[in-house]
């Protein structure tokens, strides 16, 4: 995905990699790249990515059929008995000069929440400095640049995973993480996705800023895009996801921030 095409005022078409597809509807759900696309609409979106990571163990005896978050833990017991594990609902931030965007939307809640976020200075800011200059990034990869295909766990999350997993249930202390990776989470300044059509775009439709629920969320929102796309009137009532509650004073106080 390159960019949108309009004409007068609407969206004309889809700019790819292989090619132009000309279309009046377009739904704009890339992620934590999401902002990117609509900064080209001319629309401002809030949006920042953390890193997640998550562990796979061993398998191990059966303690529950249910996916849980708490005392710490996140929890999922696989067919075969590993475990999915992920350390509470800890993330990494890679600094970056991009992160002063839309800095005052997220300062008021970041320090009490500040327990949940480890920050890093690290490779990903010399590659933002590096990538900003003149020339460096052909003009028709900017829209979407960087693209992180393999985004690194944090080593640190293992052990601290491991101890509250062998506390809570203690048959399992032969449990070990055998496998573990990493996910870009975008996320919004309330922890609450948009799901819009603003009028300012004709055949635009918003989903993103899902926080890691997208998946427990995905079958209703597809079918509420399907019918805003379709020019209908979505089932449910929308306004609390709408893009404009960050710019008139309608956004609410997170409870989490993811």
């Amino acid at each position: 995905m390159l960019g949108v095409e309009r004409a007068a005022g609407a969206v004309a078409g889809v700019v790819t990699e292989r090619g132009t597809v000309r279309t009046s509807r377009f739904i704009c759900a890339a992620g934590a790249s999401s902002w990117r696309l609509l900064k080209t609409l001319g629309l401002e979106l809030p949006q920042q990515a953390v890193r997640g990571t998550c562990m796979r163990t061993n398998p191990l005896p059966p303690v529950t059929a249910s996916t849980f978050w708490g005392h710490g833990l996140g929890v999922r017991q696989r067919a075969n008995g590993a475990i999915n594990l992920a350390d509470d609902m800890q993330v990494d931030v890679d600094m970056t000069l991009g992160h002063f965007r839309a800095l005052k939307w997220f300062l008021p809640e970041l320090w009490s929440q500040r327990e949940k976020f480890s920050f890093h200075l690290n490779g990903a800011c010399l590659r933002d400095v590096r990538d900003r200059l003149p020339g460096v990034v052909p003009a028709g990869e900017r829209v979407l640049h960087p693209r992180d295909s393999h985004p690194q766990p944090n080593p640190s999350h293992a052990p601290r995973a491991l101890a509250k997993l062998r506390a809570l249930f203690p048959a399992l202390k032969d449990a070990q993480v055998v496998e573990s990776w990493a996910g870009l989470i975008d996320v919004l300044p309330d922890g609450i996705p948009v799901i819009d059509a603003p009028p300012q775009v004709g055949g635009l439709t918003i989903a993103t800023g899902f926080c890691g629920h997208g998946f427990a969320m995905g079958p209703i929102v597809g079918k509420l895009l399907a019918e805003i796309s379709d020019g209908g009137k979505p089932s449910l009532d929308l306004s609390a996801f709408r893009l404009q509650r960050f710019f008139d004073g309608t956004m609410q106080q997170p409870r989490s921030m993811l």
